[in-house]
């Protein structure tokens, strides 16, 4: 079974400033908040009225069973799941330039382990779709090893690092979200060894009008407001984010009353760019 859910954000929501890392956290997380399957499509426009589409983001969760699993660019290497209860994943996030999502700008794919990347690998692509560079890192025992192409294979201590594409989804896993959650923590990019600290917090509902469904019916909901802030220099502006309710979910598996998606992220904005999410799709593993 695959559901469809297309979303048009209506009111415009000013948010702040840009930055990529990766999250750490010394406690194990509490959950999931997505289906064995679920893919969300962002279009990415000027932070301004009447800005320009920029592209597309499209990020994809697969869950991964216990067991070894490969990832491209990194051979025949094995990545261990040891159990279910660790939560194994692929998180892939592209950015496309067109609609029809032909033309890709940049692409990640991660194996995670409780929300700890095992390894990573990126692609960049030029105009006419080749890759014009690629990097990877993978966790060896306390440290990330990671090479740029055509690079030295260097070193990093990852600590409890999560990946830096699960930015807007950490707090998903938090029923806390709900009411006011706050997670400090020291971020590391794996693929480049760049670190950062910052507090990742929610502050209660507000209510926004979105158009959603086949048929574009606007509905008015509420949603969850979250911001995202530097905590060491340069600060910066804090990040905010909207996320959907727990009630308001999208099924993935009828055999499972929990394989569902909710805490969505609805919109976001880094600065000069908004992501705003168009469409939700979830199926079965």
């Amino acid at each position: 079974m695959k559901k469809a859910l297309l979303i048009v954000l209506i009111l415009v929501i000013a948010l702040g400033a840009s930055f990529m890392f990766t999250g750490c956290s010394s406690s194990p997380l509490p959950g999931t908040a997505w289906a064995d399957y679920e893919r969300l499509t962002y279009e990415m426009r000027e932070n301004k009225e009447g800005g320009e589409i920029l592209g597309y983001l499209v990020t994809e969760i697969e869950t991964l069973p216990m067991g070894e699993h490969t990832l491209e660019g990194h051979g025949d290497r094995k990545f261990k799941i040891e159990s279910n209860a660790l939560r194994g994943m692929r998180y892939t996030q592209t950015v496309y330039k067109d609609e029809a999502q032909t033309i890709r700008v940049t692409r990640t794919v991660s194996i995670m382990r409780n929300f700890q990347s095992l390894a990573s690998y990126s692609e960049s692509y030029n105009s006419e779709g080749e890759v014009t560079s690629t990097a990877t890192a993978r966790l060896s025992g306390k440290n990330y090893l990671y090479k740029q192409q055509g690079g030295k294979e260097q070193s990093v201590k990852a600590g409890n690092a999560l990946d830096n594409s699960l930015l807007y989804v950490i707090l998903r896993v938090y029923d806390e979200i709900e009411s006011a959650h706050t997670i400090n923590t020291t971020l590391i990019n794996p693929l480049n060894g760049q670190t950062a600290s910052v507090r990742i917090a929610s502050h209660g509902r507000t209510s926004q009008t979105f158009t959603f469904g086949e048929e574009g019916s606007a509905k008015t909901m509420r949603v969850i407001k979250a911001t995202i802030t530097r905590t060491s220099a340069p600060i910066g502006t804090s990040m905010e984010v909207w996320y959907s309710e727990k009630s308001f979910s999208i099924e993935g598996s009828s055999a499972e009353n929990n394989n569902n998606s909710f805490y969505l992220p609805l919109k976001m904005i880094e600065e000069k760019v908004e992501y705003v999410l168009v469409s939700a799709t979830t199926k079965n593993a």
